[in-house]
């Protein structure tokens, strides 16, 4: 089982899994998914790519995720993503070193490239899953997943991650925005 930090209230609040101490607790969420309508972009069967804003409720503010990143089919990845709390303005950027497609799910995994918490180490892995359930009806909360997100992990976990395809990263609710998944 993974470890994540316990007793720092910052990481909590921005809904992250550290690497220090503790079990990961998160159980299968209930969500809509479709892993045979769209092909699997793992080994280089094909493109794929996820962009979009999403936001949760945390605290008394928005834990705010910006995202866009591809793989293309030589392999090639491309971009990044931005997780931000608004009440304190805590933020952490990450270079995406894989991005991963099956159905409407993505797997997205980088490395820290900057922060400014002494919380969250530069350089080190990321990662989390989303989900896209089409296009947000207007005046109406999204019906996208997010799960939250790892920090802090090993060197080499994002490409775990990203492999294995997990979906025991706690769900967030109260979600705002769209993403979408190809």
């Amino acid at each position: 089982m993974r470890r994540v930090g316990v007793g720092m209230a910052l990481v909590g609040m921005l809904g992250l899994g550290g690497c220090q101490s503790g079990e990961v607790a998160g159980p299968e969420p209930t969500v809509q998914m479709n892993l045979d309508q769209r092909g699997d972009s793992l080994g280089g069967a094909g493109p794929a790519s996820v962009r979009g804003e999403i936001s949760s409720p945390s605290g008394t503010g928005r834990r705010v995720v910006w995202i866009r990143a591809e793989q293309k089919s030589n392999g090639e990845v491309k971009g990044s993503y931005r997780i931000e709390l608004t009440a304190s303005g805590t933020f952490f950027e990450v270079t995406a070193s894989c991005v991963v497609t099956q159905g409407n799910v993505a797997w997205v995994g980088g490395h820290i490239s900057a922060t400014n918490s002494a919380a969250i180490q530069i350089g080190s892995v990321s990662y989390f899953y989303l989900i896209d359930n089409g296009k947000k009806r207007r005046g109406q909360p999204t019906q996208d997943v997010i799960s939250s997100a790892r920090i802090n992990d090993q060197a080499g976990r994002d490409i775990e991650f990203c492999t294995t395809r997990p979906l025991q990263l706690p769900a967030l609710t109260g979600l705002l925005g769209d993403v979408q998944v190809k």
